[in-house]
């Protein structure tokens, strides 16, 4: 958030935005904010003390990281440029062990030397050996020959050299935290700026090519023949960020964050990726595994009961989607119905009064109030689509988190205006039965009526696949 007025106590975040459980522990890698989070809270649970005061007194104080704190709004920061705290800094979290150190390259020297010194800083032991070396290890990894996760680092194969990383990034900046333990080489990079993120990644990668370079002379793999269940392996893949998420987030993710991955099996048996701008071509190793033609990378899909159901890009996970949950699908399929939808909501009254100027017969009683109901399960929709806009710049304009950070209590007010606009059309839906099955009014007015109501249910299906229809924002 960007005003540090607003930032809550850690055991006020952890305890009011709980996330749901989707599926059991340790099937799929999905990364969180909450659970170092809710670590930290652990902590200080345990402790009896804040978690900045524990870390500042146990962690920063004895490997004499003395520029580094997890205050929220630190007094005296100044960036090594000079340049004024407040005209760089523009997040502040309240969820500080995800993503709330405040710290300096010097500080963050020493922690590298304790993770690379089997915990020995200056002469003095800081950490265990064996601490070091638990935290080193890997905990989890969905398949045998993707990288995984160590404790709270990430897993990364550059060649023959195994890294353990961790990068991250708030607006504005951009950070990479990286040990290479076998070449006794840790680097800590940070860059901020609009271009923080690509800055940051073009020095690690530098960096990265110094000490653990790779060869890339080697030959383009070539596939033996058509992959296995090559025809169940084509299709769109979502991030499970956004396909797991059963909360209004769901939007975001979809729309902003985790692009999808395009597959398709070439005639020659090379699996081809796409996402975004960037292509990629694998071949089979073995059932379900590939390897780049080029790279060393690997790529896996998972089955569920039989069927395949996710591809696993390292530790990011994607769930195959169907042709109706595509964004373009769905952008204009919601385009063509609300045009349909406005045509009763604002063609029927347009009409109405066309007649009465005209003098011409009023419609039946029955097809008026089937009308008035209709109309008003579009007018619900259309109605919360301008509040959830008005409200959403209303609170950024006013410097408070978004509605997805943290939406304020009242606002659960605004979702019943679909409720009732749902309620509203299921009246519809019986008033276009029964008059189908009892032949009321003409042909013409029951197709157009049914169409209204398609358009209608259409829409709130669509609120109800991007968890906007219900109150589910935490």
């Amino acid at each position: 958030m960007s005003d540090p007025q607003h930032v809550r106590p850690l055991a006020e975040s952890v305890s009011t935005d709980v996330p749901a459980r989707v599926r059991p522990p340790g099937e799929l890698a999905q990364y969180t904010n909450y659970a170092a989070a809710l670590t930290g809270q652990l902590i200080a649970d345990v402790s009896g003390q804040q978690f900045d005061s524990f870390v500042t007194e146990n962690v920063f104080a004895p490997l004499g990281m003395s520029h580094s704190t997890f205050q929220a709004a630190p007094s005296g920061l100044v960036p090594a440029d000079g340049t004024a705290v407040d005209d760089v800094v523009s997040f502040y979290s309240d969820v500080s062990p995800a993503s709330g150190l405040h710290t300096t390259a010097a500080d963050m020297a020493r922690l590298l030397q304790a993770h690379l010194n089997d915990g020995v800083v200056d002469g003095e032991r800081i950490l265990s050996e064996s601490a070091v070396d638990t935290m080193h290890q890997q905990w989890f990894t969905p398949h045998e020959r993707i990288d995984g996760m160590a404790f709270g680092l990430f897993e990364r194969t550059r060649g023959d050299t195994r890294i353990i990383r961790h990068g991250g990034g708030v607006p504005q900046f951009a950070t990479e935290f990286a040990l290479l333990p076998e070449e006794d080489v840790g680097l800590f990079v940070v860059a901020h700026g609009s271009e923080a993120s690509a800055a940051k990644q073009e020095v690690a990668d530098a960096l990265l090519e110094r000490y653990a370079p790779v060869d890339s002379s080697g030959q383009r793999r070539s596939p033996d023949g058509t992959p296995e269940r090559a025809g169940e392996l084509a299709g769109r893949y979502r991030s499970v960020n956004a396909t797991d998420t059963v909360s209004s987030e769901k939007l975001v993710f979809g729309l902003v964050t985790g692009r999808p991955i395009d597959v398709r099996v070439a005639d020659d048996g090379r699996l081809i990726t796409e996402q975004g701008d960037g292509r990629d071509e694998w071949v089979e190793v073995e059932p379900l595994v590939f390897e780049h033609i080029e790279e060393d990378s690997t790529l896996v899909f998972r089955e569920t009961d039989g069927e395949v159901t996710h591809l696993l890009d390292g530790l990011s996970a994607y769930e195959q989607i169907g042709y109706h949950e595509r964004l373009s699908v769905q952008g204009r399929v919601a385009a063509a119905v609300t045009v349909l939808g406005l045509t009763g909501l604002v063609g029927w009254p347009v009409a109405r009064g066309w007649r009465r100027y005209r003098g011409g017969d009023s419609p039946p009683p029955s097809a008026t109030r089937a009308r008035w109901v209709a109309g008003a399960g579009v007018a619900g929709l259309l109605l919360f689509v301008l509040t959830f806009f008005a409200v959403s710049v209303a609170v950024a304009s006013m410097g408070r988190p978004t509605l997805f950070d943290r939406p304020p209590a009242w606002f659960e007010v605004v979702f019943v205006v679909p409720t009732l606009g749902v309620i509203a059309t299921t009246g519809a839906v019986a008033y276009a039965v029964r008059a189908w099955v009892r032949g009321d009014w003409s042909i013409a007015t029951r197709v157009h009526y049914s169409a209204v109501v398609v358009a209608a249910t259409v829409l709130y299906w669509l609120l109800q696949y991007w968890n906007l229809l219900w109150v589910r924002m935490g």
